[in-house]
């Protein structure tokens, strides 16, 4: 479900061009599309966390179905900018109960010792559904029009319904017997607020949203004035390969070791040696290894946080936490997004801009305990 949410997300982004000459609306409009999940993301956040607190088999069932309706509800009028904006925004509104559901689905249903491979799952997930849809776009469109890219994606959707509708009617939840290292429970937003490491993790997370949202966004655009601009969508692609190697191998070598946030250092400490390793060379064969191992460290923090969660949050608040934690990572994405767009015409400035927000992560991470 969590593969299908991303790829509902993303359907439009490869072929955004010729989207708007089909839907007969400005290519700014397309965007849209992709823009409107972070914005509601943001709006949801804390609210889906809580009713999956409250009462989880029936919240991640109002985003299963959202998203159901997302993805197969398009095809009642595939050719309707209006009615496809529509369809949209309830994937958008599903996308919260899907993702923030993550650690808890773990905790519930997994012992401690698979947890942290189901965590890495589900977050492999994310990033194997944007790549399916990025990777499947143009060729789709190319075969049958938007029609046909729509069908695609919904049988996509259909398919992941079903299992997923099949699986959590069949879960039986496993009593927890494990002891929480690190608790914290919390029985509102007020004492989230107050609680610092939730702020950290948050920031964290934050600047890796930040930064591959803009790489998502802007790596084509800013490589083209290096002469590079041919290679950045395939070296994208690559590199978020890479991330999902990485996030099926280090959160299980951290979480046996106890070593996660020397991880999230090495992460933010190398994310920002890449940017300026770019901005000092641009040959290919250079900013292609340092990207590439980039993604397979950076995009392993995402799994990396949300295990964290799962292992040292007390259950009855992890939905509303990893919401929270899930906000601060949106609303500083954008403004990372936005940013990089503003300075886009400067790609040394760019490529020193995203080091430093690199940077940010780092010193963030001196305030989080080291034995875990």
């Amino acid at each position: 479900m969590v593969l299908s949410s991303q790829a509902i997300w993303v359907t439009f982004s490869p072929v955004e061009t010729y989207m708007a000459t089909v839907f007969n609306v400005n290519v700014l409009y397309v965007g849209y599309l992709a823009v409107m999940y972070p914005i509601v993301y943001i709006l949801l956040a804390i609210p889906s966390g809580r009713a999956l607190d409250s009462f989880f088999k029936k919240a991640l069932l109002i985003g299963i179905v959202l998203n159901a309706i997302a993805g197969i509800g398009r095809l009642l009028d595939p050719l309707s900018f209006g009615f496809i904006f529509s369809t949209q925004i309830i994937g958008a509104i599903a996308q919260p109960f899907i993702l923030s559901s993550i650690p808890l689905f773990a905790r519930k249903y997994f012992i401690d010792k698979q947890r942290v491979t189901a965590v890495s799952i589900s977050s492999i997930g994310i990033y194997t559904g944007i790549v399916v849809a990025m990777a499947i776009g143009y060729p789709l469109y190319q075969l049958g029009g938007i029609i046909y890219l729509e069908t695609v994606i919904a049988i996509i959707t259909a398919v992941a319904t079903i299992w997923s509708l099949a699986v959590l009617f069949r879960a039986e939840e496993i009593p927890s017997s494990d002891q929480i290292q690190v608790a914290f429970y919390s029985r509102g937003l007020k004492e989230i607020l107050k609680e610092k490491q939730l702020w950290i993790l948050g920031g964290i997370l934050a600047v890796g949203l930040g930064i591959f949202d803009s790489l998502s966004s802007w790596l084509q655009p800013i490589f083209s004035q290096f002469g590079l601009g041919d290679v950045a969508g395939s070296l994208l692609g690559i590199v978020i390969i890479s991330g999902i190697i990485g996030s099926a191998i280090i959160p299980q070598i951290v979480s046996k070791h106890n070593k996660r946030t020397y991880i999230l250092m090495a992460a933010s400490l190398y994310t920002a040696l890449t940017f300026l390793a770019i901005a000092i060379w641009q040959n290919v064969v250079w900013v292609s290894g340092w990207l590439i191992l980039d993604g397979f460290f950076l995009l392993s923090a995402w799994p990396i946080i949300f295990e964290w969660i799962e292992k040292f949050i007390q259950h009855k608040s992890q939905g509303q936490i990893t919401g929270f934690i899930m906000l601060i990572g949106h609303i500083f994405a954008i403004l990372v997004l936005v940013t990089v767009g503003q300075i886009i015409s400067l790609p040394y400035y760019t490529l020193i801009f995203l080091a430093a927000v690199a940077m940010i992560g780092f010193i963030l991470t001196f305030g989080l305990p080291r034995k875990v």
